[in-house]
């Protein structure tokens, strides 16, 4: 009897913990999806004006075609030190 008290407890903990492991997941997943969400609203900017904004400040690495932030550019073309290597040796 007092064994399946404490399993009845231990279980009911672990679904407890699932549920809120679920939830935090499905809650960050949302926020994937929705980037501009709660952030981008108390800016006064639309996610659409947000999104276009970001795509405009991407440059495009000239050896591998990855899109960067400028600042994080090597000699503003490319996006590593081993596409820049890559781009010597040709």
């Amino acid at each position: 009897m007092i064994r399946a008290l404490i399993v009845g407890l231990i279980g009911l903990v672990v679904a407890a913990f699932l549920r809120s492991l679920v939830q935090m997941i499905f809650k960050e997943m949302g926020e994937m999806v929705k980037p501009g969400g709660a952030a981008g609203s108390e800016k006064g900017q639309s996610a659409a004006g947000g999104k276009e904004q970001a795509n405009a400040s991407l440059k495009k690495c000239v050896v591998c075609g990855t899109y960067t932030t400028p600042d994080r550019m090597l000699g503003g073309s490319y996006c590593s030190a081993a596409c820049q290597e890559k781009a010597r040796a040709a």
